[in-house]
């Protein structure tokens, strides 16, 4: 017959008494409902160093210690939780004092044994609840984010309809108005002057609706996570993008790429938007796209610099923000939605994305993707450029789709 496996729990002990960390790791090995991966750390620095590099999902933290009270350790884990997953505490003392539970629950800890009166039950319990709380918090939060993002892109909606679709409106009203003058008048050369620019409007306001339409798109219902090789994902942007490419005798060169739990439509968009940019604000040289990526333990971070004119250091704070664009970048087409698009997507993925840029001297677009130990590391393709990717596809049409900073 065979045993199902338990779920198992990671617990960091903070105690420098050795006998006491023995007692709690018994008591651990015990439950038959869950399997515990016990860690022990001896002082309180040593907690706080393996809280940052082994992460823990709860500690067991004895109130004294040789180097601080758990106190000051809850304290000093603070600045460390605004980076890592909030690591959940059950603080431990050896004489039962309510001053002392009162102070470690308002400095974070999630409860509060006396080692005299440590069961089995009572330990696994206040770890258990310990982790479901924080966990529950988290979630709160992150929903509280959420909110808060979806109330930001409605006030921004608010202000694309009544601004900037306002006025291609206002434009074409102005021009349906003077082509009835025009027309009584049989002044038709002027009829055709201002026959195309009200399709300049029309067409302007396509733009916007249609970008609006590819936004809302990102944000629509979540859909389960899949493992997606990134190899495969910018083989697709690249085509997708292969006119232009061509057109501007771009190349795209790219280092192997990892695999990552995800949504291959939405990271398609995100590559196939930053490679887009990166042509289109090109410098005097043929573009050159650069893709290079670094794995650690916790993430994924893809790079993507260019050659390009480069962002002004006073538009870096916007440059993400929807429908907004760089006054450098106002000759160019589009309406400011590619790069609005490109951070919905990776902070979706549970990432971020962020820019270093110098003008005249291109742009580095770097996102991050989690990592996880489940998803296989792709299979290694050489370092070598895209160019049979886009030459494959020389005559294919652009994408319609393709976004615009």
């Amino acid at each position: 017959m065979t045993v199902p496996d338990l779920p198992t729990t990671r617990v960091l002990i903070v105690d420098d008494n050795p006998e006491d960390r023995e007692v709690f790791r018994r008591l651990f090995r015990r439950s038959a409902e869950r399997r515990y991966e016990v860690l022990e750390a001896a002082s309180g620095a040593q907690g706080l160093q393996m809280c940052g590099s082994e992460l823990p999902e709860c500690v067991l933290l004895d109130y004294k210690l040789p180097d601080m009270d758990g106190l000051e350790f809850l304290t000093r884990l603070a600045p460390l939780d605004r980076q890592h997953p909030i690591v959940p505490v059950v603080m431990i003392t050896g004489v039962g004092n309510e001053d002392v539970a009162v102070r470690a629950m308002k400095s974070g800890a999630q409860d509060y044994l006396v080692k005299d009166g440590v069961t089995q039950a009572s330990l696994q319990r206040a770890v258990q609840n310990a982790i479901e709380r924080v966990s529950l918090n988290r979630r709160l939060e992150e929903q509280r984010r959420e909110l808060q993002r979806s109330n930001r892109e409605l006030q921004q909606f608010a202000f694309i309809i009544s601004h900037d679709l306002k006025q291609p409106l206002a434009t074409i009203k102005y021009n349906l108005h003077l082509l009835q003058r025009l027309a009584h008048e049989r002044r038709t050369s002027e009829v055709d002057e201002v026959a195309s620019a009200g399709m300049e409007s029309v067409a302007r306001m396509l733009e916007l609706m249609n970008d609006v339409l590819e936004f809302s798109k990102v944000g629509g219902a979540d859909a389960a996570l899949e493992p997606v090789d990134l190899n495969s994902v910018l083989h697709e942007a690249v085509t997708n993008v292969s006119a232009v490419i061509s057109q501007h005798g771009a190349r795209v060169e790219a280092d192997p790429l990892p695999m990552v739990l995800g949504h291959a439509s939405g990271l398609t968009q995100l590559f196939q938007n930053l490679i887009d940019n990166a042509i289109k604000y090109r410098g005097s040289a043929a573009p050159l796209i650069r893709i290079t990526t670094q794995s650690g333990p916790r993430a994924h971070q893809i790079t993507i610099a260019d050659n390009g004119i480069g962002i002004e250091p006073k538009d870096m704070e916007c440059i993400f923000d929807a429908f907004q664009r760089p006054r450098r970048h106002s000759d160019f087409p589009g309406t400011g939605i590619g790069l609005c698009i490109c951070k919905k997507v990776v902070e979706r993925h549970g990432g971020r994305i962020w820019v270093e840029s110098q003008p005249g001297a291109g742009s580095r677009f770097h996102f991050s993707l989690p990592a996880d130990a489940a998803v296989s590391a792709a299979p290694p393709s050489a370092n070598a450029p895209l160019a049979d990717t886009t030459e494959a596809a020389h005559h294919a049409a652009p994408d319609p789709q393709s976004a615009r900073r």
